[in-house]
């Protein structure tokens, strides 16, 4: 999960079309792929918060985000509240 991964790569590894495995996962998880592996990755992520002193640019890309807008995006959408804010928090706690 710490690299950066798309349909066709996993497709393509599995020998099943992009459509044919869009359609599994889906009907099998009920979310797309593409909201599970953000899922899985801003979870490490909010680990990551708490455990070391990594700036959040170098979390983001150890999580395979080669953007870090990109990643905050994905997090404020998951947490409801950005990286920089939740790192905060944590610390407070």
């Amino acid at each position: 999960i710490t690299q950066p991964l798309s349909l066709n790569s996993i497709s393509s590894a599995i020998h099943i079309s992009k459509e044919h495995t869009t359609r599994i996962f889906k009907k099998e998880m009920g979310i797309t792929l593409s909201e599970y592996i953000n899922k899985q990755k801003t979870s490490l992520a909010k680990d990551m918060l708490t455990s070391n002193e990594l700036s959040l640019q170098d979390i983001a890309y150890s999580l395979g985000y080669e953007n870090y807008g990109y990643f905050n995006k994905v997090f404020k959408k998951h947490f409801g509240i950005s990286p920089i804010k939740m790192k905060s928090e944590l610390k407070q706690k």
